[in-house]
């Protein structure tokens, strides 16, 4: 009696009930009180087969009925799984195991086994299949490739991201070893890194360039007691853009440089300048001291071609654009390129018919041009073909995208192109950079090419380079097309003499100082008050009224000539001020503005210069 009841205790809290079927004259059927609790019927009732049969869901009725005749007839054993409604409604899943008995000494057979309510086995499976479903769905969609590993190196799953990056067309068989089918892998750090991963269940990260994917991948592989999880991607992109933000650091780095490099070579060329202008005018009776002041002067000169280059690749020069016939320049450039070039070098013009104008500095352009002239010339020693083309051109987004700071737009483009020795794709990718040349020692300065491309910058277009060695080099500059039609450039007024008024020099070198006041007062012949600093000069500005004009330098400790301006004009709003710079962008001096109401006399300035522009401003009215 204990044992029953048992029985019925453990049958019921393992939701199993017990069955039997025997045959004889008909059917009997007996059910355990677990299992009517399973069918939702009180304990005690009868059932026969047919109310059984009825529970069962039309769909496997046949099937259930089929397998139990099956065992009876057979003596094999039956598993089936079904569903049924319970009396009170409720869908169930339903387990049943069964076998067949002889009882000879009563001459029946019986058919006895067990019943499981499943339903939360069933539930579970069910919500086992959907989280693995959605997360297929996942793996097959997302951007990252991902493949599984057993614990023997088998791949079980790759998904499409790993079959694109790996170029293969269909899905491959899954069950191959990885290193048998990509045996190259065993020579990478992959091979240890994913042994290490596994003996140390760590996970593995690793950066690295596939020659057979061409890109750069980033790995991440995970261990389980399954096996190995690998996820990957191509960061070549992001490398890229890596690279891009380094190399215009680099080049805002060496910007700079060459910036403060030009403003110091500045003042000490203005002091030569404008000492030789006045060597000039003493020796003028004096043929060897007149040509001596000239050589002095054409140094200083030379030096100051020198220091516009290097400003033009800081992008630091001060620019004139203006509506440009980009074809009536490149004509008439002709016949100084063939002067220029050897005589065995050809040069070719094509010009586009109807080129819209460029925005564009006249004279910077020329420099550009003969600039990269002379280089191919350079390039040519035995001769060969020089031409340049001009073209209207619109840039699209995605061409753009493949050089750092360049615009999509609409671009009028020139490309000077030779039949020269070219460049090695190494030494292409240092050409714009300053001081970088290929020439030999004592050939050339390495500005050449870095200071078109500043230019090009600088006038909001884009310089491009293309080279193979053996066949030539091309050189592609984009410039921006004007809104404006073309006009001639305003012709220049003959130069002013000087004058009587009192000017005040403020410039905190000294020797520039001096210059600039003998310049003045010795050959100009204004009456010249020289101070250092900008403290002392809005001293003497309070207390000499007399002084019509402050000739200011903008980088000066202390006080800047900005500031100085400033203030000057709010303690004499009738003071007339002319700023001086090495830097040539009056900027420099204040970063957080790009522009100033006070003119600019660049350095370095020659006599001459320096004399117009103080008599346009004196000149001026308020």
């Amino acid at each position: 009696m204990l044992n029953d009841t048992l029985l019925e205790i453990t049958q019921k809290l393992a939701k199993v009930g017990s069955w039997a079927i025997t045959y004889g004259q008909g059917r009997t059927l007996y059910c355990s009180t677990a299992m009517l609790e399973i069918f939702d019927y009180p304990a005690g009732t009868a059932l026969d087969l047919e109310q059984i049969g009825r529970h069962i869901l039309p769909a496997y009725r046949s099937i259930v009925l089929d397998h139990v005749e099956h065992c009876r007839n057979s003596g094999n054993p039956c598993d089936i799984e079904f569903e049924i409604d319970t009396i009170l409604g409720t869908r169930k899943w339903i387990r049943i195991i069964a076998q067949s008995e002889q009882d000879p000494d009563a001459g029946v057979t019986r058919v006895v086994g067990a019943l499981q309510d499943i339903s939360m086995q069933k539930q579970n499976e069910q919500e086992q299949r959907l989280i693995s479903d959605r997360l297929l769905v996942t793996l097959e969609n997302m951007s990252d490739a991902f493949y599984l590993l057993d614990t023997q190196w088998h791949v079980v799953y790759i998904n499409q991201a790993a079959l694109k990056l790996v170029e293969r067309v269909g899905k491959p068989t899954t069950g191959y070893v990885l290193w048998d089918e990509f045996s190259y892998l065993r020579e990478t750090p992959l091979y240890e890194g994913f042994y290490n991963a596994v003996r140390t269940n760590t996970p593995f990260h690793y950066e690295y360039f596939s020659n057979r994917m061409n890109n750069w991948i980033e790995l991440d592989a995970f261990p389980s007691p399954e096996g190995l999880a690998v996820y990957f991607h191509s960061i070549t992109e992001r490398k890229l853009m890596q690279q891009r933000l380094d190399q215009a650091q680099h080049m805002e780095s060496i910007g700079k440089l060459t910036g403060h490099v030009a403003h110091d070579f500045n003042n000490l060329l203005t002091i030569i300048l404008g000492n030789a202008d006045l060597l000039q005018d003493l020796y003028q009776y004096h043929e060897q001291g007149r040509r001596l002041a000239g050589a002095i002067r054409s140094a200083a000169l030379k030096g100051s071609e020198l220091t516009r280059r290097l400003l033009a690749y800081a992008r630091k020069q001060q620019l004139a654009p203006r509506a440009l016939d980009i074809n009536e320049l490149v004509k008439s450039m002709r016949e100084l390129l063939v002067c220029t070039l050897s005589v065995n070098i050809k040069v070719t013009l094509l010009v586009q018919h109807n080129l819209p104008a460029a925005l564009v500095d006249e004279h910077q352009l020329e420099g550009a041009l003969l600039n990269l002239s002379i280089n191919a010339r350079d390039a040519m020693p035995k001769g060969g073909e020089l031409t340049i083309c001009t073209s209207e051109i619109y840039v699209q987004e995605d061409e753009a995208k493949q050089y750092p700071d360049f615009r999509a737009g609409h671009y009028v483009q020139i490309k000077v192109k030779d039949t020269g020795t070219g460049i090695s794709q190494e030494n292409l990718k240092h050409v714009f950079e300053p001081f970088f040349t290929t020439k030999e020692l004592g050939k050339g300065t390495g500005l050449g090419l870095s200071s078109v491309f500043g230019f090009a910058k600088q006038s909001h277009g884009h310089a491009t380079i293309t080279s193979q060695p053996g066949v030539g080099t091309t050189v592609h500059l984009f410039l921006p097309v004007s809104s404006e039609p073309v006009r001639a450039a305003n012709e220049k007024p003959e130069l002013p003499s000087g004058g009587h008024e009192t000017i005040l020099i403020v410039d905190d070198d000294e020797m520039v100082r001096n210059a600039a006041q003998a310049m003045l007062s010795t050959r100009l012949g204004y009456e010249v008050l020289a101070v250092s600093n900008g403290e002392t000069a809005l001293s003497v500005l309070k207390n000499n009224r007399e002084i019509q004009l402050m000739f200011t330098d903008v980088m000066m400790p202390g006080l800047n000539g900005h500031d100085l301006a400033q203030q000057a004009r709010e303690l004499r709003p009738e003071l007339k001020i002319l700023l001086t710079s090495g830097f040539i962008n009056p900027s420099l001096a204040r970063p957080d503005q790009e522009e100033t109401e006070f003119p600019l006399l660049p350095k370095p300035y020659s006599q001459h210069e320096l004399a117009k522009a103080l008599r346009d401003i004196l000149d001026r009215t308020l």
